[in-house]
């Protein structure tokens, strides 16, 4: 057995001196084990994390209604899309967005110059990195640029604040 296997190390575990009990599988960066059904959504995160490189998209057959990154950067795996499930004349809206690290659902509210939304990974359908509390994003919007800048921060640590941008217009990140 290879001591190291990438950046994997397994340690056998024994219940005594005479039997092993198995193998664990451990992340030097201490991530979780993970369940099969895990294992394919882990797998699904790397693709489009791939996808996103290639396309600057998540879901390249899918016509977003939003388009944004939270990546201060601008690497391709802070890209999300934005799906709206229903937006009423007030300025309401929910849905769901698509990201590197899963599907998530959000609600707000959208004006002429501000959007505010709160978004929510679906546990079932994330990574085991995606963030588990709600995040929050508030932005104002520049017509110069057609876009909305601001700060989305994570509700248990709301004081740190990251920046964001969103758009519909979709070759921004091709």
């Amino acid at each position: 057995m290879n001591k190291k296997e990438n950046v994997y190390e397994t340690i056998v575990c024994k219940m005594n001196e005479r039997e092993s009990f198995g193998e664990i599988i451990i992340r030097k960066n201490f991530e979780k084990l993970k369940t099969p059904q895990q294992k394919i959504i882990e797998s699904e995160m790397r693709h489009r994390r791939v996808i996103a490189k290639e396309t600057g998209r998540i879901i390249p057959d899918k016509d977003p209604n939003l388009i944004g990154n939270f990546d201060e950067s601008g690497n391709p795996q802070g890209i999300f899309e934005m799906y709206f499930e229903g937006k009423q004349d007030n300025g309401d809206f929910k849905g769901i967005i698509e990201d590197c690290y899963g599907t998530a659902t959000f609600g707000g509210h959208v004006s002429e110059t501000k959007i505010i939304f709160h978004k929510h990974y679906i546990p079932e359908k994330s990574s085991v990195n995606a963030a588990r509390g709600g995040i929050i994003y508030e932005g104002e919007y520049n017509p110069f640029l057609d876009c909305y800048f601001g700060e989305y921060s994570f509700n248990d640590h709301p004081r740190v604040k990251h920046p964001f941008l969103l758009t519909q217009d979709l070759s921004l990140f091709s």
